[in-house]
């Protein structure tokens, strides 16, 4: 195949063009911002301490074509990245910390309350069967849990206003975990996830367990890794581009796609909006929304519009050590607080290099990002106690984003999937990849797809 055109330049779309330019005569990728890399890029603030944009802790996939492109070879691996073989996490609920995993730890419920919670979840012993959320919730979990700790998640998640029979149950990113709780007893639980209704439901109380059952399963679990050269995350995009620029991919950045000329049902040239100019194409990647290139060709657009939460993430970095010296990834289930997600990047690191520093996510809506100030979210990492008491921030910064996570409403779903067939059907030398395609939302599970569609399409 002589001239493949590449639309979007983060993580899939880079990947992909390293992937194609060993398959096509000429590769080129478009990226609409400055810089490719997507959400994944790195953040400095006034004392030069580096964060990551979010949350991102790349992990191998299993398959080994995939992750030599994203990590290199042994001895590239030995002297870049930090090799973490298993990835604790934690939750904050309630005033209590689960330093196991991410659930959320419902015996910190009040006494009676957690009694009838349990009483309730022994009692549902079905596999729900309902599409939205809510009524899923209390099929599996029961009244109390989703009234008192489920709902209130998801709200903290989407809005306050957001109602739970119109979110889908099948989100790409299954709502973060909510759908199961840490209840019961260490070994009850063990037992009890032994029959699927509740595997489905209840989390291992120790990590330990968890691996086991995936061993016993031959699920084999993943090597993650994190950049050494203290660049952040950032360096991950720049392994990548470098890869991609030797393969002879062209790159053209701050340029977007205005006009897909077609003949019956084949894509033939595309046209940038800036330049004007005309590139030909035998076969169209693309990683950005379907919406865009179907405006773009003149086909018909399911334009339902999709309402996407703002991330606003703090960088605090402290003069003293943080209080969790194991844990990178840290998730708050706490109704009263605003932080979702914190990032702890000395337990990412194998060195103390003297900097404590962490990243803390909230969600919002648009209008409500100026009212969450940074004392407000720095008061909640004092409740949490993630530093200690006579610790001083030395330095923070401040970011919001907005058009991070859509809100899974149905209609939302119907749309992403509708667009993408309609794109897909319509062309015959196009392939629809990464989150855009509404199949995937995690790193692993984008890049394994697209492997997957490359390596059909040239079979």
């Amino acid at each position: 195949m002589k001239n493949c055109v590449v639309v979007g330049g983060g993580l899939c779309g880079l990947f992909s063009a390293i992937l194609l330019a060993d398959r096509c005569q000429k590769v080129t990728l478009i990226e609409s911002a400055p810089s490719c890399g997507g959400l994944l890029k790195s953040v400095t603030d006034s004392h030069g301490v580096v964060y990551d944009q979010g949350t991102h802790i790349p992990n191998t996939t299993g398959i080994n074509e995939i992750d030599e492109i994203l990590f290199g070879d042994e001895a590239f691996i030995r002297d870049h990245w930090h090799v973490i073989n298993e990835l604790p996490s934690g939750s904050f609920f309630n005033g209590h910390w689960n330093l196991e995993n991410q659930s959320v730890d419902v015996r910190h419920l009040p006494k009676q309350d957690y009694e009838k919670a349990a009483k309730e979840l022994l009692e549902n012993d079905q596999i729900g069967q309902s599409e939205n959320i809510e009524d899923y919730l209390r099929e599996t979990l029961g009244d109390t849990i989703t009234e008192q700790v489920s709902l209130p998640i998801v709200a903290k998640l989407y809005g306050k206003n957001v109602d739970g029979q119109s979110l889908q149950r099948q989100s790409s990113v299954n709502y973060f975990g909510i759908t199961r709780v840490v209840a019961l007893t260490n070994e009850t639980t063990k037992r009890l996830k032994q029959t699927p209704a509740f595997d489905h439901k209840l989390s291992f109380h120790k990590q330990a367990d968890y691996l086991s059952q995936m061993k016993e399963q031959g699920i084999a679990m993943p090597t993650y890794y994190y950049p050494k050269n203290g660049e952040g995350i950032e360096f991950w995009v720049e392994h990548l581009l470098k890869q991609a620029q030797a393969k002879g991919v062209e790159i053209i950045t701050s340029e977007f796609i205005t006009h897909i000329e077609h003949q019956g049902d084949r894509v033939t040239h595309i046209t940038l909006g800036k330049s004007q100019s005309t590139i030909p194409c035998d076969l169209l990647y693309w990683s950005a929304p379907p919406f865009f290139g179907l405006k773009a060709s003149g086909l018909p657009i399911s334009s339902h519009k999709a309402e996407f939460r703002t991330a606003n993430i703090f960088y605090f970095n402290f003069d003293k050590p943080l209080t969790n010296k194991t844990a990178p990834f840290l998730w708050n289930w706490h109704s009263e607080h605003k932080t979702f997600r914190i990032t702890l990047y000395p337990n990412l690191r194998t060195v103390d290099n003297g900097q404590y520093n962490m990243s803390v996510e909230v969600l919002s809506s648009p209008d409500e990002a100026n009212d969450i100030t940074v004392e407000m979210i720095l008061q909640e990492v004092r409740e949490m106690a993630l530093i200690q008491e006579d610790a001083t921030l030395v330095s923070s910064h401040r970011q919001t984003i907005d058009n991070t996570f859509p809100v899974p409403t149905f209609e939302f779903s119907k749309a992403t999937i509708e667009n993408y067939q309609t794109f897909i059907q319509a062309f015959n030398n196009v392939i629809v990849s990464g989150r855009f395609s509404g199949k995937q939302w995690f790193h692993a599970d984008v890049l394994t797809s697209a492997y997957n569609e490359i390596s059909k399409r040239f079979a």
